[in-house]
């Protein structure tokens, strides 16, 4: 008898759940009146109606949620521990925290679940119709378009603008200034940079190009184009936000629909040289967009009147922030929906079948979004700068904290940075997305790249990341030369990696920046970095991009190593 393995968690998952069956008549009951000739909804406060709504309800809100919570409760856990065992201070405005954090944990079930159900269908089914109904000059501009406008849906980018706005006020700093003044400028370029992976990405699939070429020849005239503006010292401090809007642009919204494309067009052309060819659009969404942000990072700032150079205060999160969360919410989201529906139109020639499922996901994503936007302006950033702001009073003096210093200053220092390790590494392994990408490595690579492994050297790099992002806050280190040093080094590791750990590789860390995890280590190196009146701390997020990479590269090639020598010793 031939023996059938499963997982014990998919054993556990069958075993655990009950089968209940629920009448929709007994849900949605009308009263005939047949004088009136009219039908009308029953008593929805009935006892009745409200334990049937509850029975479908519960379930999924508690299936729904509970990976968002999984994802964004370690974080203000640690956030909070911190500051009440360490600090020894109490979190300013609980309430009003602990309500935005709800917010963030509601409205990103919402907006991942109206993903799944609207625009990520059709983001497959445009990826799998595009290349047979089009020719590749015509799937070029289609991908170009996409990725346009796939840009302004991204909430990790509005995420960084709330961020400036509750940490620049008064600032002279032009990298704010281009975050907070020109704010349509910045999102144009991120979304040309966009555009321009998108089509770069379908050549790649079309034509199979290795991604462990096409990165060291985007890579090396980057790097050459930051050192020669980081002899500006305004510049300086841009070269860290171009590569943060790189690392953040690559969220929920970009990364399932520009992959649907990329693996649909690796199914289309029919050549796939691995299971892993439809990887590595992700990474070049997120390195075009630090080219095109520095061009129009260079362009405004010799448009801005030397008199002018100075940023104003922004005022703070007012009473009409659901209003404005309201409307980003559907500024983003509708242009999107409408190409999709163009272009999936266009392809098929029929209307969109099963509307109503659609519309549903439409109106969750709509919804989810503006929540989203609105708990992170009153949660997570609020708290993350908050934090910031008072961590250094664990080795120096800060006038508000009165007891502070709080330890010396060495083992102050090495309590910041163990805790931004710590919290570096578990926001990565509260990642749904990395954990999702875990499991999808493992299946495509039959076992050769363990789940578990890919994890944890994602995490421990960024963990390593947050820590040298702090430190270079807290010594006063210019971001770009840190920067370069590692980025050449994840460029040496990708020439002698095999291709499989190159796309896995740089893929990895693209997917950790999230929308919960952009805002939140922004706002506290920002809050640092104004606690110690250095500079200013863009660049973060980049940092906790890369170093992942670099920690994948070296578990393969160690991998890689141990597994010849296994061999050979056989």
């Amino acid at each position: 008898m031939e023996d059938h393995k499963i997982r014990y968690g998919d054993y556990l998952k069958e075993v655990g759940f009950h089968r209940q069956e629920l009448s929709y008549n007994d849900l949605n009951r009308y009263y005939s009146l047949k004088k009136a000739g009219r039908r009308w909804l029953a008593n929805p406060m009935s006892k009745e109606w409200l334990m049937a709504f509850f029975r479908l309800f519960v379930p999924y809100l508690k299936n729904k949620t509970l990976e968002q919570i999984r994802c964004v409760m370690p974080l203000v856990l640690a956030l909070f521990g911190f500051q009440l065992l360490i600090l020894r201070i109490p979190p300013e405005q609980s309430l009003g925290l602990a309500g935005g954090v709800f917010l963030v944990i509601f409205g990103l079930t919402l907006f991942l679940d109206g993903l799944r159900h609207g625009l990520m269908p059709l983001g497959e089914q445009i990826g799998n119709l595009l290349p047979t109904k089009a020719t590749l000059f015509m799937v070029l501009g289609v991908a170009m378009i996409l990725g346009l406008v796939v840009t302004f849906a991204e909430p990790s980018i509005g995420a960084m603008q709330s961020v400036g706005a509750s940490g620049g006020g008064g600032a002279s700093d032009f990298a704010l200034r281009l975050l907070l003044d020109y704010p349509g400028w910045l999102t144009l370029a991120v979304a040309l940079g966009v555009g321009l992976a998108a089509s770069l990405g379908v050549i790649k699939s079309v034509y199979s190009i290795k991604l462990k070429l096409i990165v060291p020849l985007l890579t090396m005239p980057l790097l050459l184009l930051s050192t020669r503006l980081n002899e500006d010292g305004e510049f300086a401090k841009v070269i860290g936000l171009a590569f943060d809007c790189g690392a953040a642009t690559t969220g929920p919204v970009t990364v399932p629909i520009l992959l649907s494309l990329g693996v649909g067009m690796s199914a289309a052309v029919g050549r796939q040289t691995s299971a892993f060819s439809g990887f590595g659009l992700v990474t070049l969404a997120a390195l075009m967009p630090v080219i095109t942000v520095l061009l129009a990072a260079l362009f405004v700032y010799h448009q801005i009147p030397a008199s002018d150079q100075t940023l104003e205060a922004v005022a703070e999160v007012s009473g009409s922030a659901l209003l404005s969360g309201i409307v980003g919410a559907l500024r983003a989201i509708l242009p999107l929906i409408l190409l999709l529906l163009i272009l999936l139109r266009w392809l098929t020639g029929k209307n969109l079948p099963k509307q109503g499922f659609y519309r549903y996901g439409f109106v969750l994503s709509l919804i989810g979004l503006a929540f989203l936007n609105l708990g992170l302006s009153y949660g997570l950033i609020p708290l993350g700068a908050e934090v910031g702001q008072k961590i250094s009073a664990t080795f120096t003096r800060i006038d508000s904290i009165i007891h502070s210093p709080i330890y010396s200053s060495t083992v102050g220092i090495f309590m910041t940075l163990a805790f931004a390790f710590l919290l570096g590494f578990g926001s990565a392994m509260a990642e749904p997305a990395l954990n999702t990408l875990g499991r999808t490595v493992e299946d495509l690579s039959t076992g050769a790249i363990a789940s578990k492994t890919l994890v944890y050297a994602v995490a421990v790099g960024v963990g390593t990341g947050f820590v040298i992002g702090m430190s270079q806050i807290l010594w006063q280190r210019v971001f770009f030369h840190d920067f370069a040093i590692i980025y050449c080094l994840a460029i040496l590791l990708t020439v002698v990696s095999r291709e499989e750990f190159v796309q896995v590789a740089w893929d990895s860390g693209v997917v950790t920046t999230g929308p919960v995890t952009v805002p939140l280590i922004l706002a506290l190196g920002l809050g640092f970095s104004q606690s110690l009146g250095s500079s200013s701390a863009f660049g973060m997020v980049a940092l906790t991009s890369l170093c992942p990479v670099i920690s994948v590269l070296a578990t393969g090639l160690y991998s890689s190593r141990v597994r010849v020598q296994s061999d050979g010793g056989k």
